[in-house]
Order: structure tokens, then sequence, then C-alpha cells
């Protein structure tokens, strides 16, 4: 038997914790209820995992850190066509 069968089958019987896939991290957050209604709404509309809209937030934030640090501003056109600058400090 292998090492992820006996991990899997200890796991079902609630022996030990899961390991990650390799290269990857298991990651627990405790998150207020609204905000995680807020994730949950957003990987809906996406047809997501909540695993990848968390990804998608930290690729958003590392875009938007990079932007800014670069001296670039982040500029978002208004449905009415107004431009507002987002600011995020």
């Amino acid at each position: 038997m292998t090492e992820s069968v006996q991990a899997s089958i200890a796991q079902a019987n609630g022996i030990g914790e899961a390991q990650p896939e390799p290269g990857r991290v298991k990651l627990t957050v405790n998150l207020p209820e609204r905000e995680m209604a807020i994730l949950r709404t957003i990987a809906a509309k996406r047809d997501i995992s909540l695993t990848d809209a968390v990804r998608r937030a930290i690729a958003m934030e590392q875009f938007i850190d990079e932007v800014q640090t670069e001296g670039g501003k982040l500029l978002v056109e208004q449905p009415d066509r107004t431009i507002r600058q987002l600011v995020v400090r």
C-alpha cells in the first residue's frame, strides 16, 4: 500500500492530518462570517472553488502592490464612464 493511500485511510479514520500536495502549503484561516459570505459569493459568481477565490485575491493584492510600488495609479471606469482612482494603503 502506498503512503498516499495509507494517509487517505488514516485521514478517513480520523488519524493524523492530510498532507498537502508537494509544493503546496495547507493554510487554515479564521474569517468573520460576513467575509466568508463575500468569499462564497465571489466563488459562486465565478464558478470557482473557495481556494481559487483566495488565490485570485492574493494575485490581485500582489498586482495592486506592484503597481503602487512602481509609482503607478489604479483607475476604475464607472458605468457612467467617469474615472475614479483606487487608493489602497
